[in-house]
């Protein structure tokens, strides 16, 4: 094995320290990695609600209602994230740490199979404890 290709596998590795259910469940899913959500008042364009819709779905984007907003739910994959999960996993931004797809994906969510004592967000500022780390 090439010296190149053996740094990235092991950059590639899921973190050997034990997970907790909540960041398995996170690792598993990868929904926020893959998926990038943006909810949108139909009003503040200047063309009828179903000609939003159609530019947005002509883009690949899935379009459902909350409310009387739109969320518009776009593919767009992390640059870090590979076959074998986040390539940096352990060092990954604050906001992959405390982001919670509970919002954007309710029962997609992988993390809504969990009791609901642990599946809201946890990031407490007095600890530092974040929800997914």
């Amino acid at each position: 094995m090439k010296k190149e290709d053996a740094e990235a596998s092991e950059a590639n590795k899921i973190p050997s320290k034990k997970l907790t259910k909540k960041q398995r469940l996170c690792i598993e899913c990868r929904k926020c990695c893959t998926k990038v959500g943006v909810y949108t008042d139909p009003s503040i364009y200047e063309l009828p609600e179903n000609d939003v819709i159609h530019f947005y779905q002509a883009r690949g984007a899935e379009i459902s209602r909350s409310g009387s907003d739109l969320f518009i739910l776009f593919d767009l994959p992390c640059p870090h994230l590979t076959t074998q999960g986040c390539a940096i996993y352990e060092r990954r931004p604050r906001i992959c740490r405390i982001y919670s797809g509970l919002e954007e994906f309710g029962d997609e969510c992988l993390w809504s199979s969990l009791p609901k004592k642990n599946s809201s967000r946890c990031h407490r500022a007095d600890t530092g404890a974040e929800a997914a780390e």
